[in-house]
């Protein structure tokens, strides 16, 4: 769980958490966003790949794009 924001340099608001398991699926959520959301992949050993962090980061992009209009 997200209780300070930018300590861990994670994208969310406070209270967002999320976990994943093995073969690197995602499942996070930000419950003042009302983001739920699911990655599923099947990639076992991940060796570095950021695939998670993007994730992210497009889910919270098109959040803003929303709130833009666009």
């Amino acid at each position: 769980m997200n209780n300070d924001l930018g300590y861990f340099g994670e994208l969310g608001t406070e209270g967002a958490y999320g976990w994943g398991s093995a073969y690197f699926p995602q499942y996070p959520v930000d419950p003042k966003e009302k983001i739920v959301a699911r990655l599923m992949t099947q990639l076992k050993p991940a060796n570095g790949i950021d695939l998670n962090q993007k994730f992210k980061v497009m889910m919270y992009q098109a959040l803003i794009e929303r709130r833009a209009g666009k």
